[in-house]
Parts: C-alpha cells; structure tokens; sequence
C-alpha cells in the first residue's frame, strides 16, 4: 500500500463501514464519512505502516498480538506491517 492512501472497510454482515467514532469507540455502523477513513501512514521503511482515522489523526486502528483489531491514540512503537 502506498502512503497516504485512504481506505474504508465495510462488515459483510451490516454493509456498513468500520468507524472509529468522536469519542473513540470503533463500530461498524459508518457510511462514507471521515470517521469511516483510514489514511496509509508509512513508518520506518517499506513494510511498516499506520491505519490512521481522517476524522481525528490521533486515532488509527491496529491488529492486536490475538488478530483482534483495535483502534488507540497514536504511539511511536505501534505499527503494522503487509
């Protein structure tokens, strides 16, 4: 994926998008709006990269050690890789 590159993510049971609402809650109830879109961050080389909410740049969304995801603030040792 190329940096700066905006995805959304729609659940195959809602036909909604993953959103990560004002106050941080994640649901997949979003339309096409900024808190349903995830801006490619690249980090620390090719293969690193951030999911990073348009709506609020302090939130991004990441894979957990279990392969849950998860939406959190923004920290410098928190990335993914393709």
């Amino acid at each position: 994926m190329k940096d700066g590159v905006i995805l959304q993510f729609e659940s195959e049971s809602s036909k909604k998008h993953l959103r990560i609402k004002k106050n941080g809650d994640t649901d997949c109830s979003g339309g096409h709006g900024v808190w349903a879109q995830f801006e490619v961050s690249r980090e620390k080389g090719d293969k690193m990269f951030r999911l990073v909410n348009v709506g609020d740049d302090r939130n991004w969304l990441g894979v957990d050690k279990d392969g849950v995801y998860a939406a959190d603030e923004v920290s410098r040792h928190s990335t993914m890789t393709e």
